[in-house]
Protein backbone atom coordinates (compact mmCIF):
# COMPACT_ATOMS: atom_id res chain seq x y z
CA UNK A 1 0.00 0.00 0.00
CA UNK A 2 2.81 2.51 0.97
CA UNK A 3 4.52 1.32 -2.39
CA UNK A 4 1.38 2.56 -4.29
CA UNK A 5 0.81 6.03 -2.34
CA UNK A 6 4.60 6.48 -3.05
CA UNK A 7 4.38 5.61 -6.49
CA UNK A 8 1.36 8.28 -7.04
CA UNK A 9 3.40 11.06 -4.96
CA UNK A 10 5.86 10.56 -7.41
CA UNK A 11 3.89 10.37 -10.66
CA UNK A 12 1.94 13.39 -9.45
CA UNK A 13 5.24 15.34 -9.14
CA UNK A 14 6.01 14.47 -12.65
CA UNK A 15 3.39 15.30 -14.22
CA UNK A 16 3.80 19.05 -12.24
CA UNK A 17 7.59 18.90 -13.59
CA UNK A 18 6.15 18.45 -17.14
CA UNK A 19 3.51 20.82 -16.22
CA UNK A 20 5.65 23.97 -15.86
CA UNK A 21 8.39 23.14 -18.01
CA UNK A 22 8.96 26.78 -19.50
CA UNK A 23 7.92 27.99 -23.06
CA UNK A 24 11.02 28.98 -24.93
CA UNK A 25 9.62 28.59 -27.90
CA UNK A 26 7.68 31.51 -29.80
CA UNK A 27 5.65 30.38 -32.92
CA UNK A 28 4.04 31.82 -36.16
CA UNK A 29 0.47 29.41 -36.42
CA UNK A 30 -1.15 30.84 -40.20
CA UNK A 31 -4.49 29.63 -41.24
CA UNK A 32 -5.71 29.05 -37.43
CA UNK A 33 -9.57 27.43 -37.91
CA UNK A 34 -12.68 29.29 -37.05
CA UNK A 35 -12.69 26.12 -34.61
CA UNK A 36 -9.65 26.29 -33.26
CA UNK A 37 -10.38 30.22 -32.18
CA UNK A 38 -13.61 29.83 -30.22
CA UNK A 39 -14.07 30.07 -26.88
CA UNK A 40 -12.54 27.11 -25.05
CA UNK A 41 -10.32 26.67 -28.86
CA UNK A 42 -7.35 25.43 -29.00
CA UNK A 43 -5.46 28.89 -30.55
CA UNK A 44 -8.26 31.04 -28.76
CA UNK A 45 -7.06 34.69 -27.64
CA UNK A 46 -8.88 34.55 -24.17
CA UNK A 47 -8.15 34.08 -20.68
CA UNK A 48 -8.23 30.33 -21.21
CA UNK A 49 -4.70 30.65 -23.03
CA UNK A 50 -3.68 33.80 -21.53
CA UNK A 51 -0.36 31.94 -20.84
CA UNK A 52 0.24 30.69 -24.86
CA UNK A 53 -1.82 32.61 -27.04
CA UNK A 54 -0.22 36.42 -27.40
CA UNK A 55 -2.09 37.61 -30.44
CA UNK A 56 -4.30 36.29 -32.96
CA UNK A 57 -4.89 38.64 -36.11
CA UNK A 58 -6.44 37.20 -38.98
CA UNK A 59 -6.52 33.98 -38.84
CA UNK A 60 -2.71 33.77 -37.69
CA UNK A 61 -1.97 33.51 -34.21
CA UNK A 62 1.99 34.13 -31.87
CA UNK A 63 2.15 31.28 -29.49
CA UNK A 64 4.16 30.57 -26.93
CA UNK A 65 5.23 26.56 -26.87
CA UNK A 66 7.44 23.95 -25.50
CA UNK A 67 9.38 22.10 -27.83
CA UNK A 68 6.27 18.96 -27.22
CA UNK A 69 3.74 21.84 -27.67
CA UNK A 70 5.26 22.87 -31.18
CA UNK A 71 5.70 18.94 -32.56
CA UNK A 72 1.95 18.71 -31.16
CA UNK A 73 0.94 21.27 -33.29
CA UNK A 74 2.47 20.07 -36.49
CA UNK A 75 1.30 16.77 -35.50
CA UNK A 76 -2.48 17.95 -35.67
CA UNK A 77 -2.23 19.70 -38.93
CA UNK A 78 -1.31 23.38 -37.51
CA UNK A 79 0.83 25.59 -40.00
CA UNK A 80 3.56 26.44 -37.20
CA UNK A 81 6.72 27.77 -37.47
CA UNK A 82 9.58 28.67 -34.93
CA UNK A 83 10.20 32.33 -34.74
CA UNK A 84 12.10 32.74 -31.90
CA UNK A 85 14.00 30.88 -29.01
CA UNK A 86 14.70 32.71 -26.03
CA UNK A 87 14.74 31.68 -22.10
CA UNK A 88 13.15 35.51 -21.71
CA UNK A 89 10.12 35.44 -21.58
CA UNK A 90 9.79 39.37 -22.13
CA UNK A 91 12.01 38.68 -25.29
CA UNK A 92 9.62 36.61 -26.71
CA UNK A 93 6.45 38.24 -26.09
CA UNK A 94 8.18 41.55 -27.44
CA UNK A 95 9.16 39.58 -30.81
CA UNK A 96 5.43 38.94 -31.18
CA UNK A 97 3.80 42.37 -30.42
CA UNK A 98 6.42 44.82 -32.01
CA UNK A 99 8.51 42.98 -34.56
CA UNK A 100 11.61 41.81 -35.13
CA UNK A 101 13.19 44.84 -33.70
CA UNK A 102 11.44 44.20 -30.64
CA UNK A 103 10.64 48.27 -30.27
CA UNK A 104 7.16 49.95 -30.73
CA UNK A 105 7.84 52.43 -33.63
CA UNK A 106 9.43 55.85 -33.12
CA UNK A 107 5.91 57.30 -33.79
CA UNK A 108 4.83 55.82 -30.22
CA UNK A 109 7.19 57.72 -28.56
CA UNK A 110 7.68 60.79 -30.14
CA UNK A 111 5.24 63.59 -29.96
CA UNK A 112 6.57 65.75 -32.39
CA UNK A 113 5.54 62.89 -34.76
CA UNK A 114 2.08 62.55 -33.16
CA UNK A 115 1.30 66.05 -33.68
CA UNK A 116 2.62 65.93 -37.42
CA UNK A 117 0.05 62.71 -37.89
CA UNK A 118 -2.77 65.13 -36.57
CA UNK A 119 -1.54 67.84 -39.01
CA UNK A 120 -1.40 65.77 -42.11
CA UNK A 121 -4.85 64.45 -41.00
CA UNK A 122 -6.16 68.07 -40.69
CA UNK A 123 -4.68 68.96 -44.06
CA UNK A 124 -7.04 66.29 -45.69
CA UNK A 125 -9.85 67.04 -44.03
CA UNK A 126 -9.81 70.49 -45.06
CA UNK A 127 -9.37 69.79 -48.34
CA UNK A 128 -12.89 67.65 -47.73
CA UNK A 129 -14.24 70.23 -45.60
CA UNK A 130 -13.75 73.26 -47.58
CA UNK A 131 -14.60 71.69 -51.04
CA UNK A 132 -18.10 70.36 -49.79
CA UNK A 133 -19.09 73.68 -48.10
CA UNK A 134 -19.63 72.11 -44.55
CA UNK A 135 -20.28 74.18 -42.14
CA UNK A 136 -19.95 72.31 -38.57
CA UNK A 137 -17.38 69.23 -38.31
CA UNK A 138 -17.62 67.18 -35.54
CA UNK A 139 -14.42 65.54 -34.02
CA UNK A 140 -14.78 61.74 -32.45
CA UNK A 141 -13.38 58.61 -32.02
CA UNK A 142 -9.51 58.12 -30.35
CA UNK A 143 -8.20 61.11 -31.38
CA UNK A 144 -9.71 62.88 -28.52
CA UNK A 145 -7.83 61.24 -25.79
CA UNK A 146 -4.27 62.56 -27.64
CA UNK A 147 -2.69 65.62 -26.10
CA UNK A 148 -2.94 67.59 -29.31
CA UNK A 149 -5.45 70.42 -30.25
CA UNK A 150 -7.02 68.91 -32.90
CA UNK A 151 -9.57 71.94 -33.71
CA UNK A 152 -6.78 74.63 -33.85
CA UNK A 153 -5.04 72.50 -36.87
CA UNK A 154 -8.00 71.99 -38.39
CA UNK A 155 -9.03 75.83 -38.55
CA UNK A 156 -5.62 76.71 -39.61
CA UNK A 157 -5.64 74.47 -42.45
CA UNK A 158 -9.32 75.43 -43.55
CA UNK A 159 -8.55 78.73 -43.88
CA UNK A 160 -5.10 77.87 -45.89
CA UNK A 161 -6.94 75.62 -48.23
CA UNK A 162 -9.93 78.50 -48.59
CA UNK A 163 -9.52 80.14 -52.01
CA UNK A 164 -12.00 82.83 -51.70
CA UNK A 165 -10.92 86.95 -50.66
CA UNK A 166 -14.57 86.46 -47.45
CA UNK A 167 -13.70 84.61 -44.72
CA UNK A 168 -15.73 81.27 -44.44
CA UNK A 169 -17.29 80.39 -40.73
CA UNK A 170 -16.98 76.76 -39.52
CA UNK A 171 -18.19 75.55 -36.41
CA UNK A 172 -15.69 72.67 -35.12
CA UNK A 173 -16.35 70.34 -32.09
CA UNK A 174 -15.41 67.47 -30.29
CA UNK A 175 -18.26 64.52 -30.44
CA UNK A 176 -19.12 63.59 -27.08
CA UNK A 177 -19.73 59.93 -28.43
CA UNK A 178 -15.55 59.17 -28.70
CA UNK A 179 -15.18 55.54 -30.18
CA UNK A 180 -18.80 54.36 -30.66
CA UNK A 181 -19.38 57.55 -32.93
CA UNK A 182 -18.91 54.73 -36.13
CA UNK A 183 -21.82 52.38 -34.76
CA UNK A 184 -24.31 55.78 -33.50
CA UNK A 185 -23.29 57.05 -37.34
CA UNK A 186 -24.52 53.42 -38.51
CA UNK A 187 -27.46 53.21 -36.75
CA UNK A 188 -28.75 56.86 -37.47
CA UNK A 189 -28.29 55.85 -41.16
CA UNK A 190 -30.62 53.20 -41.00
CA UNK A 191 -33.06 55.10 -38.68
CA UNK A 192 -33.18 57.88 -41.82
CA UNK A 193 -33.50 55.09 -44.30
CA UNK A 194 -36.56 53.96 -42.36
CA UNK A 195 -38.29 57.11 -41.85
CA UNK A 196 -37.43 58.65 -45.27
CA UNK A 197 -38.88 55.68 -47.11
CA UNK A 198 -41.58 54.72 -44.53
CA UNK A 199 -39.98 51.28 -44.65
CA UNK A 200 -40.46 48.70 -42.00
CA UNK A 201 -38.59 45.25 -42.57
CA UNK A 202 -40.85 41.95 -41.80
CA UNK A 203 -44.43 44.04 -42.72
CA UNK A 204 -45.86 43.23 -46.05
CA UNK A 205 -47.97 45.91 -48.00
CA UNK A 206 -51.30 43.98 -47.24
CA UNK A 207 -50.78 43.41 -43.63
CA UNK A 208 -50.00 47.40 -43.13
CA UNK A 209 -53.04 48.17 -45.27
CA UNK A 210 -55.17 46.29 -42.94
CA UNK A 211 -54.20 47.33 -39.76
CA UNK A 212 -53.96 51.13 -41.20
CA UNK A 213 -50.63 51.43 -40.92
CA UNK A 214 -48.55 54.19 -42.71
CA UNK A 215 -45.37 51.95 -42.75
CA UNK A 216 -44.61 49.12 -45.61
CA UNK A 217 -42.39 46.87 -46.71
CA UNK A 218 -39.79 47.81 -49.37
Amino acid sequence: MKKWLMAGILAAVGAMGAATEPRTLLLEVRDVPAVAQQEKGRLAYNDYNRDTVLSLVRNTAFVLATPAEFAALKRDGFHATQVMESADRMQLIKRALYGPTLTLPAIYHRYDQIVAAADELARNAAMLVNTMDFERVYIGGDIEALDVDFASLLRRRLEENWMYPFPKEVQIHYSSLGGKAVAYGAAGMVLDRLISEQSLPGLSVAEAQAEGSPWQLV
